[in-house]
């Protein structure tokens, strides 16, 4: 017997695939034990065949449980991605949300409102003789390179003036000798000049929040209800911003 006979053909395959693919009768069945047992070239065939089939079966069911799992996978990604979305923007959400409530209703401390404040300067004072001119060209140069003593040194030797106070008081504030700067101020309060009375008002309110002093309440309020002060819009800021009541 040649060893080709015992190598499994298509028509081997399809005879077999018709035994397997229907209910054998009982002579069918009959005869198939019959050759399995006496047949040794069959029995081989079948045996074969039973392999084959086997594997053709575990290779398929082995491709369902990988697409399955790739499908999990896929799935539980998509989740993830979806979730990740959600977070991201629940957090974008709670980060506006809570800004807009720092905002609106968090009392911001006196002394962050005076830090924010105290650089506020609008429009010039300066209203001194022409003379003198290049003496305040050079006091401002001293103020703004935070030269406070020395420019404190240079006023004493101008004439005195409204506007000469002011920067004074505005040196001895920037020095933190805040008793000299409020009787400089309310010095002023007495001038000819409405622009100069209410910087130096302004000042005198900054100056009493910083202290924490209840007389803050007061300058501001007076300054939110004078439309023709020019720090009208700034103390109203304040005022909303660190929740002050409107004296009466």
């Amino acid at each position: 017997m040649k060893i080709s006979d015992y190598n499994l053909t298509d028509n081997d395959i399809n005879h077999f695939d018709d035994l397997f693919s229907r209910k054998l009768t009982e002579e069918e069945y009959y005869i198939l034990i019959a050759k399995l047992e006496l047949d040794e070239v069959y029995r081989h065939k079948y045996k074969l065949y039973r392999s084959f089939l086997k594997e053709v079966n575990y290779d398929a069911y082995s491709s369902k449980i990988l697409k399955e799992r790739f499908e999990r996978v896929k799935n539980k990604t998509s989740r993830r991605k979806k979730v990740f979305r959600f977070y991201i923007s629940f957090a974008v959400v709670c980060f506006f949300f809570t800004f807009l409530f720092y905002l609106n209703f968090i009392n911001v401390s006196n002394n962050e409102l005076y830090n924010f404040y105290k650089d506020v300067e609008i429009g010039l004072p300066i209203k001194m003789d022409s003379k003198e001119a290049t003496v305040m060209d050079s006091l401002m140069i001293l103020v703004a390179t935070n030269k406070y003593n020395n420019a404190i040194n240079l006023i004493t030797n101008i004439s005195k003036s409204d506007t000469s106070e002011y920067f004074k008081g505005i040196c001895y504030e920037r020095l933190d000798k805040l008793d000299s700067a409020l009787i400089i101020y309310n010095s002023i309060l007495n001038a000819k000049d409405k622009m100069l009375k209410d910087k130096s008002n302004f000042r005198i309110g900054l100056i009493y929040l910083k202290l924490n002093d209840k007389r803050s309440e007061v300058v501001f309020s007076n300054i939110a209800k004078d439309s023709l002060n020019v720090y009208q819009s700034h103390a109203i800021n304040i005022i909303n911003q660190s929740k002050f009541k409107l004296v009466p």
